[in-house]
């Protein structure tokens, strides 16, 4: 990385000094080599080893520090120039604070400036990426900025879109983005992406590819233009589990609650909660098909009740076939005789065409 790079060279370049210094110095009880140039060439070229080893320590270390600051602020929105010259400045104050103690108690000069630089590249480099991460707070912070005033004026967030980590892992949400049913500001709490990262940190397999799907389909969103998604770092702490934090968040917010887990659309409901439901809109959008009609299905499997068969639509509508039990493997012509709608769908109920009574 270029930062450990850097890092790497300015220590070398301290401790190379360090040794000339101490070579020259030091030359009265030093006595190695039979000339001055060759204790200072030697002590030198020492001094440039070990700040090579000590600066990719302390480079790979400073990094890895940044690193973890980094990751508590992804997957926030874009970084503006303004939000990242305040950080950046910021940091710099910080980095000046910090290099007092080093210039009063390191004695050698060379050495003191090349910890203050190394100081001042950590403090204005992670001042800088947080900045920019955080550019809503930060320019709210200084009064330049608006942008998050829904947030803090719930009456004006209607059109506020509050993610569920079940209708994240489903995946769906991309296609209805695409297709422009969720547009604007769409809102992520911090607890739920932590909800999603710990499945993703999962020992299980199936749960560990489901929680990675979902960071996944994080990053697609990010990247449809006409959305705005943040990462908000609001929290209702008065709740501990994350279903009743979702439903205070989006209450406060007076936003939408995008879901797939049908209990959790109930319990919002009953709060006053609006919500999206994908199931819902997925069974609303499928074929609609009425009592008396004739469909052609592929008998997959049996039913439940004796003589039963198993089909389903194009669009996944289970049809449950009476007298179709021993035509597994058949794609046959039924005629509906009811519909049933049940929270996950519809579900058919048929006959097979040729087995219809005439009255």
């Amino acid at each position: 990385m270029l930062l450990v790079e850097l890092i790497r060279l300015v220590i070398v370049l301290a401790f190379t000094a360090g040794g000339y210094q101490l070579a020259d110095e030091r030359s009265g009880w030093l006595e190695i080599g039979s000339s001055p140039e060759t204790r200072i060439l030697v002590f030198a070229v020492v001094g440039a080893g070990v700040g090579y080893v000590i600066g990719g320590m302390v480079g790979r270390s400073l990094l890895s520090a940044v690193g973890a600051v980094e990751r508590k602020v992804e997957r926030v929105s874009g970084a503006e120039l303004v939000a990242g010259s305040i950080g950046f400045l910021l940091g710099a104050g910080a980095a000046v604070l910090a290099s007092w103690p080093v210039l009063i108690f390191v004695p050698v000069d060379y050495l003191a400036y090349s910890i203050v630089a190394v100081i001042f590249l950590f403090f204005c480099y992670a001042g800088f990426r947080i900045a920019t991460g955080k550019r809503f707070d930060v320019l709210n912070m200084m009064g330049l900025s608006q942008t998050r005033n829904f947030l803090e004026a719930p009456e004006n967030g209607g059109g506020l879109r509050v993610l569920d980590s079940s209708a994240i892992i489903d995946g769906r949400i991309i296609d209805v983005a695409n297709a422009g049913f969720v547009t604007g500001h769409v809102v992520c709490p911090r607890f739920v992406l932590a909800e999603i990262q710990s499945i993703a940190d999962s020992g299980d397999p199936a749960r560990r590819a489901r929680g990675r799907r979902g960071l996944e389909v994080l990053d697609a969103l990010q990247g449809i233009s006409r959305l705005q998604l943040e990462v908000s770092d609001d929290d209702v702490p008065e709740f501990r589990e994350v279903d009743a934090k979702l439903v205070a968040f989006a209450k406060r917010l007076n936003g939408v609650l995008v879901t797939t887990d049908f209990n959790l659309h109930r319990v919002a409901e009953l709060q006053g909660v609006p919500v999206l439901n994908i199931n819902t809109l997925a069974a609303s959008l499928q074929a609609v098909v009425l009592p008396g009609e004739e469909v052609s299905i592929e008998i997959v499997k049996e039913g439940r009740q004796k003589d039963q068969g198993v089909g389903y639509l194009e669009d996944g509508t289970m049809v449950v076939v009476e007298s179709a039990s021993r035509r597994i493997g058949e794609v046959i012509q039924v005629s509906v005789t009811s519909v049933l709608q049940t929270p996950a769908g519809k579900m058919l109920f048929a006959v097979p065409a040729d087995q219809t009574q005439v009255p």
